[in-house]
């Protein structure tokens, strides 16, 4: 199985899990302190989002582009399983666990987008009578002799 194949797995399970808590009647999270269901919901779909990240295919380096597509992919799960909260007896649909819900998939997404851009960073060949990284292309200038002034 491939790496982007188990992530989607991952990914639908999850969802799948979200919906089976957001079905029960009677659960009630923990009052750990004021706002811990927020927190509960930025947790998870910050998770939904780290597995929806790495669920795509070609797998790279996250963009803007892709920060942005999953922040409304995390909002919109969050919005339909708000919507689907207020037909479940004893729960309704909150704007704010909306609000969490998306925070959460922002969280994840900027933190995955700074990783891959460290990660990429970190990877590339350094020039050498410099100490910061360049990027690629110019890189293979440097390795034939051309661009050394």
């Amino acid at each position: 199985m491939t790496h982007h194949k188990l992530f989607r797995l991952l990914a639908v399970g999850w969802m799948t899990l979200i919906f089976f808590l957001s079905s029960q009647t009677l659960l009630q999270a923990p009052a750990l302190f004021s706002g811990s269901d927020l927190f509960a919901h930025l947790a998870c779909y910050a998770v939904l989002g780290v597995f929806l990240a790495r669920s795509q295919a070609p797998p790279g380096v996250m963009s803007w582009k892709r920060v942005i597509l999953l922040v409304v992919l995390v909002t919109v799960y969050g919005a339909t399983d708000e919507y689907h909260q207020s037909f479940v007896p004893g729960r309704d649909a909150s704007g704010r666990d909306l609000l969490a819900d998306g925070l959460g998939g922002f969280i994840a997404a900027w933190m995955l987008f700074w990783w891959d851009r460290r990660t990429v960073n970190n990877s590339q060949p350094v020039a050498p009578d410099r100490e910061k990284h360049i990027p690629s292309a110019q890189a293979q200038r440097l390795a034939i002799g051309e661009d050394r002034g």
